[in-house]
C-alpha cells in the first residue's frame, strides 16, 4: 500500500484538501492512532458530507431566529423527562441544568427537522455521548442528525418500530440467561455429582 495515500496523523486528515469522498477513502487505508481529545469534535464533523452539515447548520441558525416553535404537549414532557436523567455512568460529571436545557433544545429541533420519527427512547443519551464530544449546539446537531439519518438502520427510531430497541434487547438478555443458565447447570450438576 502506497503510505502517499495515506494519513500519518490526525491534523493531516482534518486539513488536507482532497474531496470529502477521497479524504475518507484515504483515512480507511491509514493505520490512525487514538483520537486526541483536541480535535474529536472537529474529526467527528469532518467524517460527514459538507453538504449535510451546511444543510443542518442552516436549519438549525433558520430555526432558532423563530419564536412561534409548536411542540406536542406529551413530547415536551417527554422530552424533558429524557433530558434530565441523560447523563449517566461516566456521563454523570456533565449533569447540570444547562446540559439539560442543550439537550431539550437540540431534541425539539430534531423534532421540528423530522417529525415522523418523533422521540424515542435513548435519543437523550445519545444526545448526551455527541455533546461529551462536542459541545457547540448546531454541530452537535449535525452529528445527531447524521448518525440517525445516516448511520443507525432507518427503522431504528422510526415510529413503526419504537420497540425495535427492547426487542434486541430482550434478545441479547435471552442469550445471555441461556450462557449463564448452562454454566449454572455445569456448576450444579459438578456440585451433585461431587456429594
Amino acid at each position: 500500500m502506497n503510505s502517499h495515500h495515506q494519513y500519518r496523523s490526525w491534523d493531516q486528515f482534518i486539513y488536507s484538501m482532497y474531496s470529502h469522498e477521497e479524504r475518507l477513502t484515504r483515512l480507511k487505508r491509514s493505520h490512525m492512532p487514538p483520537v486526541k481529545d483536541s480535535v474529536r469534535s472537529r474529526v467527528w464533523m469532518e467524517l460527514i458530507p459538507p453538504e449535510f452539515v451546511n444543510k443542518i447548520k442552516r436549519f438549525y441558525n433558520k430555526v432558532r431566529r423563530e419564536s412561534n416553535v409548536m411542540i406536542p404537549q406529551y413530547l415536551v414532557s417527554r422530552i424533558t423527562e429524557e433530558a434530565d436523567s441523560a447523563f449517566v455512568g461516566s456521563l454523570r460529571d456533565m449533569d447540570s441544568p444547562l446540559a439539560h436545557k442543550k439537550i431539550r433544545s437540540l431534541l425539539f429541533l430534531y423534532y421540528m427537522r423530522n417529525p415522523k420519527i418523533g422521540y424515542n427512547h435513548g435519543l437523550a443519551q445519545l444526545l448526551a455521548v455527541i455533546l461529551r464530544v462536542n459541545s457547540d449546539e448546531a454541530e452537535a446537531l449535525v452529528i445527531f442528525s447524521f448518525l440517525i439519518e445516516h448511520v443507525f438502520p432507518s427503522s431504528y427510531f422510526s415510529s413503526r418500530h419504537r420497540n425495535y430497541h427492547r426487542q434486541v434487547e430482550n434478545y441479547s438478555f435471552a442469550l445471555m440467561a441461556r450462557c449463564h443458565l448452562k454454566n449454572y447447570v455445569r456448576l450444579y450438576t459438578h456440585d451433585d455429582d461431587g456429594d
